[in-house]
C-alpha cells in the first residue's frame, strides 16, 4: 500500500503512482489501466489492463488489410473486373 495526493488536471483529478509501483507493475507512459470502485468498502482498485491479441498493431493491420481486400474484390466484381 502507498499514499499519494490527488492532483487537479483540468476538471479532473489525477493520481501520481510512485516509481517503485510503476517498475513493479511494468507500467509505461500512456498505458491504459482498468479501475473498479467498490462502493461498500469505498476502495478504488486499479489494475494493469490485460494485453489482448485484438489490441495489437499487427492484428489491427491484418484486419484492415483483409477488409480493404474484400472491398476491392467486391468493387472489381461490381465493375466486371474480376
Amino acid at each position: 500500500m502507498f499514499e499519494t495526493k490527488l492532483r487537479k488536471i483540468g476538471n479532473s483529478l489525477g493520481l501520481i503512482i510512485p516509481s517503485s509501483i510503476v517498475k513493479s507493475m511494468d507500467l509505461e507512459d500512456e498505458e491504459v489501466l482498468s479501475a473498479r470502485f467498490d462502493p461498500t468498502s469505498k476502495q478504488l482498485i486499479i489494475t494493469k489492463k490485460e494485453a489482448s491479441l485484438y489490441d495489437s498493431d499487427e492484428f489491427q493491420n491484418a484486419v484492415r488489410d483483409a477488409v480493404e481486400k474484400a472491398l476491392q474484390d467486391r468493387d472489381n466484381k461490381i465493375n466486371g473486373k474480376g
